[in-house]
């Protein structure tokens, strides 16, 4: 408690369902995050995200097709990118499938009587287990790896997907009945650096990129010697 004072400026100790909740759904993000959805997760929520997305999406394409600083062959593979962009929104179906999701935690098997070290060892045994099993197949793109009941919105470079947890898709951030809004859109513009499927490759040519800076350069002044604003280029 000490190191957190000085740390995070904590006053008091956290009470303990506060340190088990936290602890379960950082460990558990899938079991953690079908709890959530089956309790306080409004479903229209996600079917206008999706709808949402895809107008946005829309809306991308046609301003690479009209854009004047990017040559062809950049305007071709960002939206190659974006015709291949996954969306994975507010939950992956299959937490909400009693028997699947059993079968995901096959192997990880808790009693009343065990003490919370007890607990927090055989899960750090089954994780270690599913994770080295993980390392012989081949990668999901389309895995959601997050936790439903987390408020977080994110693009993932590595596959190419845009992130929104369940959590997120809530008031003041979103609402299925509030105007249209950025936590959205500010997802769709990915990295330069990795291609549709997340593997690393040049997909701006360096004049284009030195199109693009003189180009936001337009729009930005600075003052001369004699006070007099000028164009950057």
């Amino acid at each position: 408690m000490a190191l957190d004072r000085v740390m995070q400026g904590k006053k008091q100790k956290a009470p303990r369902w506060r340190h088990c909740t936290t602890k379960t759904m950082g460990r558990m993000q899938y079991a953690a995050g079908a709890m959530y959805v089956m309790k306080a997760f409004d479903q229209a929520s996600k079917n206008v995200t999706q709808e949402m997305i895809g107008d946005l999406l829309e809306a991308f394409r046609q301003m690479v097709l009209t854009n004047d600083w990017m040559d062809a062959k950049t305007k071709a593979s960002a939206l190659d990118k974006a015709g291949q962009m996954l969306q994975h929104i507010a939950y992956p179906d299959f937490i909400l499938d009693d028997q699947k999701l059993d079968d995901y935690y096959s192997g990880f098997n808790v009693l009343d009587s065990d003490s919370y070290s007890q607990m927090v060892g055989k899960l750090s045994r089954w994780n270690l287990v599913h994770e080295f099993k993980r390392l012989i197949e081949p990668v999901d793109r389309n895995e959601f790896d997050f936790n439903a009941a987390v408020v977080n919105a994110y693009y993932q470079p590595t596959s190419n997907s845009i992130k929104f947890p369940a959590a997120i898709l809530q008031s003041p951030f979103f609402h299925h009945t509030f105007p249209s809004s950025t936590v959205t859109s500010v997802e769709l513009s990915g990295s330069r650096s990795l291609a549709c499927s997340g593997i690393y490759c040049v997909l701006l040519e360096r004049k284009t990129i030195s199109a693009r800076f003189v180009e936001r350069g337009k729009s930005h002044l600075l003052l001369g010697s004699q006070g007099a604003p000028t164009k950057m280029s």
